[in-house]
């Protein structure tokens, strides 16, 4: 029966009937309406607690939660930033290759080991300054000329969003202070 409670407060909060930050029906006045026990009403509260849908205020009552905020992840060509400041985009390629993916790759990727991927790892410098290494592992099939790519005219950025827009992405950041 709880899950019967808690579908009726879900529906009133997706049609917004109930808003963020107004109190929900208290537990007493849900035991009356289901002619249920108030430990049956509680369950359902907590559940919609532990899934964020509500949050409860001892001795006050429960409130619909505020939605959490999404941030989209805006991917941005590291060339394009620094034109913009006014600064010169240079880079120097380290490594750009092809080979089977090791086991570490492979699992991140979610592919089996030792399929062909390309890889590439560039330094890209502002006035002369490193300012960002960037290690990429791209799939043949998606960017078959990539390899043959002068990355000191065209960034790795540049070339995939037009041959293979993005649809999924996993962003690392490591911030790391260089030696003296």
């Amino acid at each position: 029966m709880y899950e019967v409670i808690k579908r009726h407060v879900l529906d009133q909060i997706e049609s917004h009937r109930l808003k963020s930050g107004e109190r929900i029906p208290s537990e007493h006045e849900l035991t009356k309406l289901f002619k249920v026990s108030r430990m049956t009403v509680n369950r359902a509260i907590r559940e919609l607690s532990v899934e964020g849908r509500v949050v409860r205020v001892a001795g006050v009552g429960s409130f619909v939660a505020t939605p959490a905020q999404a941030h989209p992840l805006e991917l941005r060509n590291i060339a394009d930033d620094i034109r913009a400041r006014g600064g010169r985009h240079d880079s120097r390629v380290v490594e750009v290759s092809e080979g089977p993916l090791g086991g570490e790759a492979a699992r991140t990727f979610d592919l089996p080991p030792g399929r062909s991927m390309f890889h590439s790892v560039i330094v890209h410098t502002e006035n002369s300054l490193p300012v960002q290494l960037e290690e990429r592992f791209v799939n043949p099939h998606a960017a078959p000329d990539y390899l043959s790519l002068d990355f000191t005219k065209t960034t790795a950025s540049e070339y995939l969003a037009r041959v293979a827009p993005i649809q999924e992405v996993e962003h690392v950041v490591h911030a790391v202070i260089p030696p003296p």
